[in-house]
């Protein structure tokens, strides 16, 4: 009956924390409780964020695995590699499509201004 207890796992400064530690617990299988501190609980129901802070509490008998579990590093796998250099050829390719775009803009803006002084001039000395 005392496994069940719920034990103090940390004590988080806002509701992004709480919701990072907790989808990483529920990811692997631990149940946790959310507790607000200073009336952060009411706060959460009117505005959706807290910055209260909260404790987070998970049965007795995990306690072990889920600070474990806190503390470990992440394992990079080999998709992780193929994700990268996926973003990163896209990266490049719209800081081109980007560069493009701004160029022509720059081109506007330069030959525009141009034109409208090249349709003045003609106004003024060509029509009387």
């Amino acid at each position: 009956m005392a496994d069940d207890v719920p034990a103090l796992l940390c004590s988080v400064s806002n509701n992004i924390e709480a919701v990072m530690v907790e989808s990483l617990l529920k990811s692997n299988n631990i149940p946790v409780m959310t507790r607000w501190r200073y009336g952060g609980d009411i706060v959460m129901i009117y505005t959706g964020a807290s910055s209260t802070g909260a404790d987070l509490y998970v049965p007795s008998k995990l306690l072990e695995d889920a600070k474990a579990l806190l503390l470990s590093e992440p394992i990079a796998s080999e998709t992780d590699d193929f994700d990268d250099q996926e973003f990163q050829e896209y990266a490049k390719q719209h800081e081109l499509e980007k560069r493009a775009i701004l160029r022509k803009l720059f081109v506007w803006l330069i030959l525009l201004p141009l034109l409208i002084a090249l349709i003045v001039i003609i106004w003024v000395l060509y029509i009387p």
